[in-house]
């Protein structure tokens, strides 16, 4: 099967157990790595502070201290808290893939992502003396696609520790004397195996969301300046590394992309991300030795994976090759008949294809296999529009 163009960043949707520890082999000086941001093009503002993510307006906490002032408990101030973050992502919140958004700001603009909604958990907790971790969860590659840019997801959670609540709300589950955090339902429903992520990671990860935001608004200057931040914050996350070569590459800069991709294999020698990102550099330079092997080896480890098939589904219907996508993304379905992705990729080819009723029939399905309401909602909308337009017909 034919390789794929590669122009991934990694992005963290957490809501993505041993801290990062320094790895012996790695290089002494990461100096090495870096250009003077003369060499990117863009309109460069400040950056965030790390005390501003986590950050809760006065407004706000005398809010959650009426909430629980008259709950001397923990366990009873634990579930106030839980009822009080549930109702905020039930009524308040509208999930956004893109708003990698602060603690106080999730709060005023009601748009984030969940990254942005465990950063606000985790907030909360902390200022009614709850004692929370951020966590990484160990979810399958998964794709999706956005303005023209491909994203790979990462998941966290949080884990409110010392609780004592037996009961369990839709977005929390119970866990010994623990109370897991996800605004996931799949990943709930999974129980994907996670660890520990300090909070430096996750400062990281939010830097890296926001370049990632910069660079798909054709910002390099800005998100170049994201990604020396997510490096000060924690120099030993892979990603950051990874997603700055992809910055090199796409603006020419191949020696110094082929160093960063290295420097992140050295931190993450299993990311296939990276390995098929420096697969694609390789080719792109003409190292076609080098590139192969690594193309072999990304995609012997990739053929299980329906996201993998539908994101080359999602290229090749950009590249109107009708027949390869509707092939793709039924091998996609053939891997796990439950990935709606796939089943609304089949709907757009039919779509394109002026073949509506099966365009219909492959949303409805895609709708039947979401968990999530918001896309339940998303496919539903397109449903009726496509039934409106029949009706003209």
């Amino acid at each position: 099967m034919a390789m794929y163009k590669v122009t991934i960043i990694m992005l963290f949707l957490g809501c993505f157990g041993c801290q990062s520890t320094r790895l012996p082999h790695l290089q002494s000086s990461t100096s090495d790595l870096w250009l003077s941001e003369e060499h990117f093009s863009g309109d460069v503002f400040a950056i965030t502070s790390p005390d501003d993510i986590f950050a809760l307006s006065e407004q706000t906490k005398q809010q959650l201290r009426y909430i629980t002032g008259s709950k001397s408990l923990m366990p009873e101030r634990t579930k106030a808290v839980m009822h009080y973050i549930l109702k905020l992502a039930d009524s308040e919140l509208v999930y956004q893939h893109s708003a990698t958004t602060t603690a106080q700001q999730t709060m005023q603009n009601g748009n984030a992502n969940c990254l942005s909604l465990a950063i606000l958990t985790y907030s909360i907790a902390w200022e009614l003396g709850l004692q929370a971790v951020f966590q990484d969860v160990n979810i399958p590659e998964y794709w999706t696609s956005q303005n023209d840019t491909t994203w790979l997801n990462g998941h966290v959670n949080l884990r409110i520790k010392q609780s004592l609540i037996a009961d369990t709300a839709s977005s929390a589950i119970s866990f010994g004397s623990d109370i897991i955090v996800d605004f996931d339902p799949y990943v709930l429903k999974k129980q994907f195996p996670s660890k520990t992520v300090s909070k430096q990671r996750i400062i990281a990860m939010f830097y890296n969301n926001k370049a990632a935001e910069a660079f798909a608004d054709n910002n390099i200057a800005q998100a170049y300046r994201y990604y020396q931040a997510s490096a000060d914050a924690d120099a030993e996350f892979a990603v950051t590394w990874s997603n700055l070569a992809v910055l090199y590459r796409q603006t020419g800069h191949y020696a110094k992309a082929e160093l960063a991709y290295n420097y992140s294999l050295q931190l993450d020698p299993e990311s296939l991300n990276t390995l098929a990102n420096l697969a694609f550099l390789y080719q792109h330079i003409g190292d076609t030795k080098k590139a192969k092997l690594l193309q072999h080896q990304v995609a012997m480890k990739r053929q299980n994976n329906p996201y993998y098939y539908v994101m080359l589904g999602n290229e090749t219907l950009q590249a109107k090759l009708y027949d390869n996508a509707k092939t793709y993304y039924r091998h996609a379905i053939k891997l796990n008949n439950k990935t709606h992705e796939a089943y609304f990729g089949l709907a757009v080819v039919y779509l394109e294809l002026n073949q509506k009723e099966e365009a219909a029939y492959y949303l409805g399905r895609a709708k039947r296999n979401t968990l999530s309401e918001n896309e339940q909602k998303r496919y539903q909308s397109k449903l009726d529009v496509l039934n409106q337009v029949a009706r003209h017909y």
